[in-house]
């Protein structure tokens, strides 16, 4: 990398500069593989933190040279392929579990440059599937204000959602009673309670991600729409019993 960068800083041609995207593309790749596959306490450690940033910055810079030699119009097309490429790996990295302070940041500036409410309600369901709740709370709610007399309800399911995890569970029960029994206006089409039980079983596959806490506000939820089954998937990871008192 430092040869390369060496080489770009001498002589700042197109193919040097194509040749230091793909280091740093490279780079990037044997930093993502190094990364803990411990699920999402082993992501919370600041040693792949750092990893993940440093990656992440990587798959950056592999786009934003490539982005610029495109604009100026000295990339091929084989590699005006590849600034997608760039681009997917850094969303992957920065849709990981338990985000860094640097990847929030990324995904704060997601929320407030988004303004089609679906975007921003696509954008809230990854938020809660990675556990920023808060984020996840505030890109529903910004979907819902772009067209308030008309919201979209899947959305709306998201805002339930995440309330919920953030244990605001009478704002929840509001949306819950509010669109009891309407369909949701997706493709295919289901029912609020078919969609939340759907939802809520997805959540639960997540390593970490239903607390007990968490799971007792689901279950009122699943009872309060009919949709509580005798049979409720535990989740992913269980905690232990201290001893009753």
């Amino acid at each position: 990398m430092e040869l390369t960068q060496k080489l770009y800083d001498e002589e700042p041609s197109a193919a040097n500069a194509r040749d230091l995207a793909v280091s740093h593309y490279k780079l990037g790749s044997t930093k993502k593989a190094l990364i803990s596959k411990g699920g999402r306490e082993g992501l919370a450690t600041s040693s792949n933190d750092e990893v993940a940033d440093s990656a992440l910055n990587d798959f950056l810079k592999a786009a934003e040279i490539l982005q610029k030699l495109h604009d100026a119009g000295m990339l091929d097309k084989q590699a005006i392929g590849w600034i997608p490429i760039m681009q997917q790996e850094a969303e992957s990295i920065t849709f990981l579990p338990n985000p860094s302070p640097a990847r929030l940041a990324l995904i704060e500036e997601r929320v407030e440059k988004l303004t089609e409410p679906a975007d921003l309600g696509n954008l809230s369901f990854q938020l809660l599937e990675i556990g920023v709740f808060d984020l996840a709370a505030v890109a529903a709610e910004k979907a819902i204000q772009q067209k308030p007399e008309n919201p979209l309800v899947w959305v709306e399911g998201n805002r339930a959602s995440a309330y919920l995890f953030l244990n605001r569970m009478d704002e929840s029960m509001e949306l819950h009673r509010k669109y009891r029994g309407q369909m949701m206006g997706l493709e295919p089409d289901a029912t609020w309670e078919q969609t939340t039980k759907g939802d809520f079983g997805a959540f639960r596959k997540i390593e970490g991600l239903v607390d007990p806490k968490t799971e007792e506000r689901m279950r009122e939820v699943e009872v309060f729409l009919g949709i509580r089954e005798d049979e409720i998937p535990k989740p992913a990871v269980e905690v232990e019993s201290g001893g009753g008192e």
